[in-house]
């Protein structure tokens, strides 16, 4: 059963989303989930190229333009972020609002303003992993200058 632990970014959350060693983050998933107009929830996979804590409590995001996640997010609708790694599941939920970006970019950019953070353990059964995934194709360096070049953009966002 999850419980409330606060409305601030939990530090291991913060500090897979800073921008920084994004090589020591490559394969590492995440879910995003958010409401489509109809009501049906529509789960994201997102990763450390994705994604840019600024405080303790936003979170920039810089999706696929023209993506379904993207039109829910700038709908209003909730949004569900899922953090899952050795030792603890995050949920953190809040809503976003839409940020101008260089179009040229191919990304709609949104701030996330973090609203409640829960956590989820159970006794006797700990989480031993997250979503991983691997690199087939183009290589990890294109991966890794692909993501470099979208947290500059979600960085210049406004």
């Amino acid at each position: 059963m999850s419980r409330v632990v606060g409305e601030e970014i939990p530090e291991v959350v913060a500090a897979t989303f800073d921008g920084a060693d994004l090589a020591g983050k490559l394969g590492l998933g995440f879910v995003l989930v958010t409401v489509d107009p109809d009501g049906l929830v529509r789960p994201c996979m997102v990763s450390a190229g994705e994604l840019l804590v600024l405080d303790s409590r936003t979170i920039r995001l810089g999706l696929w333009s023209g993506s379904s996640t993207s039109r829910n997010l700038a709908a209003g609708s909730p949004v569900l972020f899922c953090h899952v790694a050795a030792g603890a599941v995050y949920y953190l939920r809040g809503r976003a609002r839409t940020l101008r970006a260089d179009p040229a970019a191919g990304l709609d950019c949104f701030e996330l303003r973090v609203e409640r953070v829960e956590t989820d353990s159970h006794e006797g059964l700990p989480v031993t992993s997250g979503i991983t995934f691997t690199v087939v194709d183009p290589d990890p360096p294109a991966v890794l200058a692909m993501w470099e070049r979208q947290l500059d953009v979600i960085r210049s966002a406004e």
